[in-house]
């Protein structure tokens, strides 16, 4: 699990190249010889993407979750998921193993908080939060729809748009939380 910096195939990039590199090459004989294939995934295709806004921006699989057969016999239903990219440049990886059932904790440490946005107890509260998921949703679809078609410039300039309000947007709910959470810590 993890991003390697280069492709294992040619169509593993959104700019088509016509010859296999060295270290892809490099890359190819040590799968082999490891024995490792991808886990089957599902989500994003490309998983690296350098200046997505921009005309000469590249996605890439270069992200990648690989097991051996011995793995894939004692874990059938495992799979990887790529989840959109949102504000990295990587998408992120999970594996998932279906057959196994975790508990999460669901426990949040609040910090002193300064508010930096003149106003903010103005603010309809309820509504960040919905906010914040409604744009990370827009953002996700975006950037499959670019998995899709990364030539699609109007797609780049609108994930750069949903972007920078998506960013604002978690800011502004995690700034709320924590000032919220050290107002119950005082007497």
């Amino acid at each position: 699990m993890g991003d390697f910096n280069v492709a294992l195939a040619l169509d593993e990039s959104s700019v088509s190249g016509s010859k296999i590199t060295l270290a892809m090459q490099v890359f190819m004989d040590c799968v082999e010889e490891l024995r490792m294939d991808d886990l089957n995934q599902t989500g994003l295709r490309f998983t690296w993407n350098q200046k997505p806004q921009t005309s000469d921006g590249i996605l890439r699989k270069i992200d990648r979750i690989m097991v051996n057969d011995d793995f894939l016999g004692d874990l059938v239903n495992a799979y990887a998921y790529f989840h959109p990219y949102r504000m990295s440049d990587h998408s992120p990886g999970i594996l998932k193993i279906p057959s196994f059932v975790t508990k999460r904790a669901k426990m949040f440490r609040f910090s002193n908080f300064i508010v930096y946005r003149e106003g903010f107890d103005d603010l309809d509260k309820g509504n960040l939060h919905s906010r914040v998921l409604k744009l990370r949703n827009e953002l996700d679809e975006v950037q499959k729809a670019l998995d899709i078609n990364p030539s699609s410039m109007v797609l780049r300039e609108y994930e750069g748009c949903l972007l920078r309000a998506y960013t604002d947007a978690v800011l502004e709910e995690e700034r709320y939380l924590k000032q919220k959470g050290t107002y119950k810590l005082d007497p």
